[in-house]
């Protein structure tokens, strides 16, 4: 239900935070240690729960805790996905975009 804000099956989730409603998980926001020192915030929310700015606050509360730890905290994103982004700025995260791709020599 939550395959953004929880790893699942390739990382280890190491946190998570909820937003419920009458008993309900309707938000959540999970951090994976992937990277050791390098921790990774995915939110998702119910649809609809949507608009209502639980992913932003769920995604900054989880950083702030993330750094707390002494972690640096990234949250990524595909740039087509606007509500994504929009969660990330409205989080304080900075945009960054880096592309990188390999040829082999001599091609």
């Amino acid at each position: 239900m939550f395959r953004n804000a929880l790893a699942y099956s390739s990382a280890k989730d190491v946190l998570l935070l909820t937003a419920e409603k009458d008993g309900r998980v309707v938000a959540a926001a999970g951090c994976d240690d992937r990277i050791r020192s390098l921790w990774q915030v995915g939110v998702d929310t119910l649809p609809e729960y949507r608009n209502l700015g639980l992913s932003a606050f769920l995604t900054r509360r989880m950083a702030e805790e993330c750094r707390a730890r002494g972690k640096v905290v990234f949250y990524s994103t595909w740039p087509a996905n606007l509500a994504s982004n929009r969660t990330a700025l409205r989080a304080g995260f900075l945009p960054v975009n880096l592309e990188l791709y390999s040829v082999r020599a001599g091609d």
